[in-house]
């Protein structure tokens, strides 16, 4: 029931701007949970109960909106956490071995775990994060991931379309923790693997539908938030940025105000993010830089 529940309501759930064919979430997803028989690997049955965790919350959500049935969705919430646990336990068996590591039922599950901690408020959202990201580096970086990951059917969202679809969900979970702790971004370090930017593929990208915003928008915000912290311990130290810091916050000031403007046959759901984000960037650019 709760795995009928994510299909059909996995769209409406999880993505900003949901298109009918294909569903990117299911059709990524599902084929990893039927690819075993149901109890025979920790790494697919860690991301049948994360799965099931999200379609629980997302039930109690419904049921707290409806206002007849609190209990029921006190109960839900609980299903809700106890899929979480079962998920959590049979991601941790999985990662005892090299394929548990190495597999892309390990990775989204880690990625449904971490989903299910956003809907319930942000708790322990950030060591989920850290274990997607060890997975990720484990496999050599997501340029590597990208790879060795086997080419997809045309149409299809399986391997290498699989992959990236992941990665890009991650990078941008990554970036919205940033903001929240004040850390560096390690998802888009271009220093170590610039693979957002040399992706052969851009036009494939799942950023867009799923997250209302322009993909090449997010190194910037990335180059925001990492500045921020470099500004923040430098801050630390000394009460008066130096010339460069300046200089450089007022650049990248420049750089989102042109993304305002920028529509470039945008969609206007992207648009508006790109402009919501953009906004609320250059306040925080503000009132951190002073």
């Amino acid at each position: 029931m709760m795995i009928h529940h994510y299909c059909d309501n996995s769209l409406s759930l999880i993505v900003a701007a949901p298109s009918e064919n294909p569903n990117p979430i299911v059709a990524a997803n599902l084929p990893l949970v039927l690819s075993q028989p149901a109890g025979s690997a920790s790494d697919t049955e860690a991301l049948r109960s994360g799965l099931m965790s999200v379609a629980a919350i997302h039930q109690s959500y419904l049921l707290a909106r409806g206002g007849a049935t609190p209990d029921g969705a006190d109960a839900m919430l609980r299903i809700a956490q106890h899929h979480r646990m079962n998920a959590k336990t049979h991601l941790a068996n999985a990662c005892k071995t090299e394929a548990g590591t190495q597999s892309d039922a390990s990775l989204a599950a880690s990625l449904a775990i971490a989903l299910t901690d956003i809907f319930l408020g942000g708790r322990n959202w950030s060591k989920n994060m850290d274990l997607a990201k060890t997975l990720v580096r484990v496999r050599g970086g997501p340029s590597a991931l990208l790879g060795v990951s086997y080419p997809s059917t045309p149409g299809a969202i399986e391997g290498i379309s699989r992959n990236r679809l992941f990665l890009e969900i991650l990078t941008v979970y990554d970036l919205a923790g940033c903001i929240v702790s004040g850390q560096e971004v390690s998802m888009l370090d271009t220093d170590s693997d610039n693979w957002w930017l040399d992706d052969p593929y851009p036009n494939s990208s799942w950023v867009e539908p799923l997250f209302g915003i322009s993909r090449p928008f997010l190194p910037l915000l990335a180059r925001l938030i990492n500045f921020l912290a470099r500004a923040a311990r430098e801050k630390s130290l000394t009460p008066v940025l130096n010339l460069d810091t300046l200089d450089e916050c007022n650049e990248i000031f420049n750089e989102l105000e042109g993304w305002v403007h920028n529509l470039s046959d945008l969609p206007a759901r992207v648009h508006a993010g790109n402009t919501i984000y953009a906004k609320s960037s250059q306040a925080s650019h503000n009132s951190r830089a002073r």
